[in-house]
């Protein structure tokens, strides 16, 4: 029997995407990862703030994109429980677990992914996958957005690129696969290739 990761609902009142928008903002906004402004890596930046843009509904998940001043990533949070096994659960050493709870590898949007399961009391339990660590480096949120659409437009011409190839290696492949075929049966009945 398979057991699942226990996924605790959001409060009824976050069902309203306003709601949830501003709880998710005032929860991260008392969160402070650096203890108290203390930032040896320079991964942190404050001047960055707390905003949520991308907002979006693919079937039973609600997921956006919040920026805070230690990091860019993707939340999901799910209408109702989603069942993530246990053994898709793993440890995630170095992790504060307050900001990303533990490794999950979950079937999501047609593919499978990594995310952190994440729960907090104001919010329940959602997913969050961090996509940019390294706020030092930016001097304004929309150039955090920015950065983050030319890793998209650079990843979705790849996968254009590749499903080109793939469909040509098709083509490839058929017309190798079936060129023999052809050849063999000409010369079987003594028919002419030309």
């Amino acid at each position: 029997m398979t057991s699942f990761i226990a996924w605790r609902p959001a409060p009824a009142r976050l069902a309203d995407d306003e709601a949830l928008c501003d709880a998710v903002l005032s929860a991260y906004h008392a969160m402070d990862p650096a203890g108290g402004g203390f930032d040896p890596g320079g991964l942190q930046n404050p001047d960055l703030g707390f905003e949520i843009r991308g907002f979006r509904r693919r079937g039973a998940w609600r997921m956006f994109l919040l920026l805070t001043p230690w990091m860019l990533a993707r939340l999901l949070f799910a209408d109702h429980d989603p069942r993530i096994p246990v053994a898709a659960m793993t440890a995630s050493p170095g992790l504060d677990s307050d900001l990303l709870g533990p490794r999950v590898r979950v079937d999501l949007l047609d593919t499978a992914q990594d995310a952190h399961l994440t729960t907090r009391p104001e919010l329940g339990s959602y997913l969050a996958q961090p996509l940019v660590m390294a706020m030092g480096l930016f001097d304004r949120p929309d150039a955090v957005f920015a950065a983050w659409s030319a890793v998209i437009r650079t990843r979705d011409a790849k996968m254009r690129e590749a499903m080109g190839n793939c469909q040509w290696q098709r083509e490839m492949s058929r017309w190798e696969l079936l060129a023999p075929l052809k050849d063999f049966h000409a010369d079987a009945t003594g028919a002419s290739t030309a």
